[in-house]
Order: C-alpha cells, then sequence, then structure tokens
C-alpha cells in the first residue's frame, strides 16, 4: 500500500515537471523536437532573455516570422497620402514586436502572394525603352510596373533584362521624367531577393540615393525622392550591398534631414521642402524614419554611432514628445477627428521609438543619464495616458525594457497622502498601476500573433520590481493577494484575475512564459513555497528545474510564507489542498479500487506497476526522472530509484 502510494505520487510529481503542455517548460522540448535534437534546459534560462542583448526589432522579428500569422496591416508605408494611382500595392507586415519585440514595430516590405503570369519584362522590353521617346518610354514604364505590381517573386525575369536595365539607368541622366517610373520599377523587382545585386550595381546605388536627396550632389525632385525613398526601404532590407553604400554614403544625411523635419528648420540644402505640401513633407518624414529604423537594424555601426550621438538621440526622442504633446491638445475632441489629428504623430513617434530601441538596447549603461531620463520621461508619460494607446503602448513597453531604470523618476517619495494617486508607502505607485494596467490589456488582447511581444511587459515589470521594494510589495498586492479559500475551488490558471492570467501565460508555449514565472517568483520574494502556493507545483516545475531549485520544494516554510500570503480562512482548507494542481482536491466520486484487497493484493499490483514502468523506460518511451544534487531533474536507471529515499510509513518493530 505505502509503495504503491509513494510510486503513484512520486510518478504525478515527475510527470509535472516533465516537459509537457501543462508545464512550465514544455516550451524548451518543443523547440528542441522542432529542431531534431534533445531538450536542453540550460538553452532557456530566464536570464537570457533579460540581458536584451542579442535582439533587435528587427532580429527578433526575423527569428519568429516563420512561426507567427500573417496579420492584415493598413499601413502602406510606400503609398503616397496625396496620390491615388490606378493600382495599389497590398503590404505585409515583416515586424510585429518582441522583445521583441515590438510595440506594433511594423516595416512595410512589399510581400504578396506570388501570381503566375508570363514574363512581361525581358531584355528586348528593356532595350526598346532606349529608342522610344521620352513620353513613350514613361508610359511604357508604367504599363510594365501595373502589370508586375501584383507579384513577389521575380524567377521569370531573367539576368540579362536586370543588367539591360542597369544600362538604362546608366544613360538616363539626360531622361529625368523616366527617374519615378525605373525607380518604381527597382523598388517592385527588389521584393525578390532573387539576383537582386545583379540590378544594384554601385551605379544603380549611387541613382537611388541621388534620387532620394541624400547625397552630396543630390536630386531634389518631390515625385523622384519620394519614390526613391520607397525603392530603399525594399532594397536596403534584402541587400547587404544597398545597406553598406547606404551606411557610407547617406547616413549622416539622412539623420540631418530627419533633424530638420523635426526642428521645421528647413533652410540650405533643405529649402526645397518649404515648397512642398504638407501631406508630402510628412510622407518623406515618414520614409525617412523607416529608412532609419531599417539601417539602424541591420548594423552595429550605425547603432553605436547614433547611440553616443546626443544629437541623433535628442532627435528622436524630440519625435516622441511631438506626439505626447500633441495628444494632449487633442483630448478635448471628438474620437474620430483626434484619432485623424494624431495619424502622422503616431506613425512617427512609432518609428521614432524603433530606431531608439535599436541603438540602445546593446548599451544601456553608456548612455548619458540625461538622455536616458528624457526617454524615462516619455515613456512614462506614454503608459500613464489616458485614454491609452495600444499603439504607442506598445512601443514605450518595448523602449523600456532597454533602459536604465530611474526609480526616483518612476515611483517618487510623495510628501503627502493623495487620494487620487496610487501610491504604498508613501510612494507614487501611478506608474506601477498604469503598467500593470497595461500588462492585463495585453493579456486580454493577445493572440496567436503578437504572444512573444508580451516578454517586454514582464521584462518591464521585473525590472521595477528588482529595482524597487515599494514597487515590488504593491505589484504584489495587486497580483497576488492574500489567499482565500475560493482562490483555490479552482485551479490557480482558471479565472479573469491578473494572477490567473499570468499563470496561464507561464504555462504556454511562448518566449514570455519563462519571464512571467521569473515574475511571480520575485513577487513572492524568490520563495519557493509560496511560489508553489500561488501557482501549483505543476505551473512553476519549469522555472525551478532550470534554476535547480527542484530540491527546495519540500523544504520547511518560514514564518514569512505565510506573511501577507493567506487568511483564516485559506488555513481551513490548506489541508485539502493539491500543491501540485494548487487547488482542493475533488472529492472521490465513487469506491477506490483498492477496497476489499488484501495487503498482499495490494503489493502485488504495486509491483505490476513499477514492473510496468520499468517496460516503458527500457523501450525509451518514458525517461523518469528525480531531482539531482543540483536541484535539477536527472534521469534514474530503474524505476525503484525512486523509492530508495522514502522512509517506511511504520518504524520496524520485534515486538510483533
Amino acid at each position: 500500500m505505502n509503495r504503491l502510494h509513494i510510486v503513484h505520487r512520486f510518478c504525478r510529481g515527475i510527470a509535472s515537471a516533465a516537459p509537457k503542455t501543462s508545464t512550465g517548460i514544455e516550451h524548451a522540448d518543443a523547440l528542441a523536437k522542432a529542431g531534431g535534437r534533445k531538450a536542453d534546459w540550460k538553452l532557456y534560462k530566464v536570464g537570457d532573455y533579460l540581458k536584451m542583448n542579442q535582439y533587435s526589432f528587427y532580429d527578433g522579428e526575423v527569428t519568429l516570422a516563420k512561426h507567427r500569422l500573417q496579420q492584415p496591416t493598413n499601413k502602406k508605408p510606400d503609398v503616397l497620402p496625396q496620390v491615388k494611382p490606378v493600382l495599389r500595392l497590398p503590404l505585409g507586415t515583416l515586424m510585429r514586436s518582441r522583445c521583441g519585440v515590438e510595440a506594433d514595430l511594423k516595416i512595410s516590405i512589399l510581400s504578396l502572394p506570388a501570381i503566375e503570369m508570363d514574363s512581361v519584362v525581358n531584355a528586348a522590353t528593356i532595350q526598346s525603352l532606349s529608342s522610344l521617346s521620352e513620353e513613350d518610354a514613361v508610359q511604357k514604364l508604367v504599363s510594365l510596373n501595373a502589370q508586375l505590381g501584383t507579384q513577389s517573386k521575380f524567377e521569370d525575369i531573367d539576368r540579362s533584362a536586370r543588367e539591360e536595365l542597369v544600362k538604362l539607368v546608366e544613360k538616363l541622366e539626360s531622361k529625368p521624367a523616366l527617374f519615378a517610373p525605373v525607380l518604381e520599377l527597382i523598388r517592385i523587382l527588389a521584393r525578390d531577393k532573387a539576383l537582386l545585386d545583379v540590378l544594384l550595381t554601385e551605379p544603380v546605388r549611387n541613382f537611388i540615393i541621388r534620387a532620394s536627396g541624400l547625397s552630396s550632389t543630390p536630386s531634389v525632385v518631390l515625385k523622384d525622392v519620394i519614390e526613391a525613398d520607397k525603392c530603399l526601404v525594399n532594397t536596403l532590407f534584402n541587400s547587404s550591398q544597398m545597406r553598406q553604400s547606404f551606411e557610407a554614403e547617406a547616413v549622416d544625411l539622412l539623420l540631418e534631414r530627419i533633424s530638420a523635419f523635426t526642428r521645421a528648420d528647413y533652410s540650405g540644402r533643405y529649402e526645397w521642402i518649404n515648397e512642398i505640401p504638407e501631406e508630402s513633407r510628412n510622407a518623406v518624414w515618414l520614409f525617412d524614419l523607416r529608412i532609419a529604423f531599417l539601417t539602424s537594424a541591420h548594423s552595429s555601426g550605425i547603432q553605436s554611432k547614433w547611440g553616443s550621438s546626443a544629437t541623433a538621440l535628442t532627435t528622436f526622442i524630440d519625435i516622441m514628445r511631438q506626439y505626447t504633446a500633441t495628444a494632449a491638445e487633442v483630448l478635448c475632441l471628438e474620437p474620430d477627428e483626434a484619432s485623424r489629428r494624431l495619424a502622422d504623430y503616431t506613425d512617427r513617434a512609432g518609428e521614432a521609438a524603433k530606431v531608439l530601441f535599436n541603438i540602445t538596447y546593446k548599451r544601456p549603461n553608456d548612455i548619458d543619464e540625461k538622455l536616458v531620463n528624457e526617454i524615462t520621461e516619455v515613456v512614462a508619460a506614454l503608459i500613464k495616458a489616458k485614454p491609452p494607446s495600444p499603439v504607442m503602448e506598445q512601443h514605450a513597453v518595448n523602449l523600456l525594457a532597454t533602459l536604465k531604470l530611474n526609480i526616483s523618476m518612476l515611483c517618487p517619495k510623495m510628501k503627502t497622502i493623495d487620494g487620487r494617486t496610487e501610491q504604498f508607502d508613501l510612494y507614487d505607485m501611478s506608474f506601477a498601476q498604469a503598467l500593470l494596467d497595461a500588462l492585463e490589456r495585453k493579456l486580454d488582447d493577445n493572440n496567436n500573433s503578437d504572444s512573444d511581444l508580451l516578454s517586454t511587459y514582464f521584462g518591464s515589470l521585473l525590472k521595477l520590481c528588482t529595482a524597487s521594494k515599494e514597487a515590488r510589495r504593491y505589484c504584489r498586492l495587486k497580483i497576488l493577494p492574500p489567499l482565500v479559500a475560493a482562490d483555490v475551488v479552482r485551479r490557480p490558471d482558471e479565472g479573469e484575475t491578473l494572477r490567473n492570467k499570468v499563470i496561464r501565460v507561464m504555462m504556454s508555449p511562448v518566449f514570455s512564459k519563462d519571464l512571467a514565472s521569473e515574475f511571480m517568483f520575485v513577487l513572492c520574494k524568490r520563495s519557493v513555497n509560496r511560489l508553489i502556493k500561488y501557482t501549483g507545483l505543476g505551473h512553476s516545475a519549469g522555472l525551478l528545474a532550470n534554476a535547480g531549485l527542484l530540491g527546495h520544494i519540500n523544504a520547511p516554510k518560514s514564518a514569512s510564507d505565510s506573511e501577507d500570503s493567506e487568511t483564516d480562512e485559506y488555513r481551513s482548507v490548506e489541508d485539502r489542498i493539491n500543491p501540485v494542481t494548487g487547488c482542493i482536491r475533488p472529492e472521490p466520486t465513487g469506491p477506490s479500487p483498492l477496497d476489499g484487497m488484501s495487503e498482499e493484493q495490494k503489493e502485488y499490483e504495486a509491483m505490476k506497476l513499477v514492473n510496468a514502468m520499468n517496460k516503458l523506460m527500457k523501450t525509451g518511451v518514458v525517461k523518469p526522472g528525480t531531482v539531482g544534487p543540483d536541484g535539477r531533474p536527472k534521469e534514474v536507471s530503474h524505476v525503484l530509484e525512486l523509492l530508495k529515499d522514502v522512509p517506511d510509513e511504520e518504524p520496524h518493530s520485534d515486538s510483533d
């Protein structure tokens, strides 16, 4: 009887720590299977996510893109607001943020389903353009672009056709009317990486940069500038040669032009901007910011250069400030009118936030403290904004995850109690509450396409609670209030409290599950017993296995484990709680199968179970384990190893 009970109980415990969907480390196993290797818990330590030094928004999203459902978007970054061409190009969304990262990270690169059709572009077609009049050549290019505009793959356009297009570009100097349609053709072909380097020769790269107005001898025809900016979005994304040329020649001028837009100072080389409509001005500004995001995502050199430049940091901070100032001004307007007025500011501030992320995440300790405080001030304002903007809130949380937090700014000491402000021990907790509210909104709105974006929410809260004990205590009261009997009637992951929602993330196969587990552990003051009390062993087993804390499961409870974590009502039902599930054991609905058995029969059934488990182990179907000396799961060679340290139920006596 005793052995049967011990085997059954221990196997349930081991199953709870094994990498399955209902536990805390199934993600490691799932990724391992996808890669055709054994699960390695060491690869999935929470600390790796906190460093934030191996992901920019771009890097993280490329890693996750293949596992993510494509989401529809109304963003059309390479479509002019004031122009209504015959053909509109639907855009795919490459980056939606992790890590990373993104608060609605949208670099919209043309990404359309391939359509089978005969090639409309060949070497002869391109050659014929040279013999046509300028007007006829423009019309033919417009027709070609319209036919190609529905494609994203161009295997049918061979090398010779691309080489002829290069020759055409080299002879375009005397035909400025062809600049815009040729740039559009290059942009369309740049959707596909195949043979792209054949097209993007040095003369073509220089032509694109010069047409964008970002060279020492620029072309500043508005339609050419806008089409060249669109072309840069695709070519910078798909061509390393284009990125190298752009970084060598145009990056400084790009930052200079963005700064001119931000300061509204259009003197000198930017006098032409005074002559263009505001709508076109906003379009060029936004394209420039998207190009800045692309270049900073790809180049560690630009990240370092802009990250150490007060001018660069101040420029992007000011763009975000313009959004917060305008958002405050439109509060009194009708929602539709306010959204219309804010649209351009929102797009620009989002791109600026993504650039700031890219240039700060690797070097948070190297940025000037004054500039860090300025970023923190803007980020806090975005998170605390009423009503909240989901897009800007995500950007702000992503950026917050990279910063070295100034707790005195985020949770300042209060002189007196203000009933209108969330506070704890005379510390202003309005920011902590806003961040918790943002997390809950994200948990409620979360879907398969952006579940990994939760990581920056948990990462930011984790940093805040680690740096400030007042913030940790406040968040614990909000998420893990003292338990009552009603809290343990059902499993910890069932329900609509913030605790229930966070525990569901701990169980889910997403990257943010590790940070969610670590966040709960910090709220529990790193007490294993308290964590199990609030989450159940089955939900926290992955974290404990990774941290080498499984050996602490049976450690005696300390007085602090009960402090502020349970009520008299909870204590009255505590002995009925299953520590694995974290809820009250259900009442038996029928007779026990052991009823009526003799002790010999029970012993016989127990040994049958042991032998059956041993057979499963030998065939490799299951691999039971025990807790090793390092506090992590360790495979056992025989099922009886699970029983070697179990004491007898009654002491041996010779009196019988």
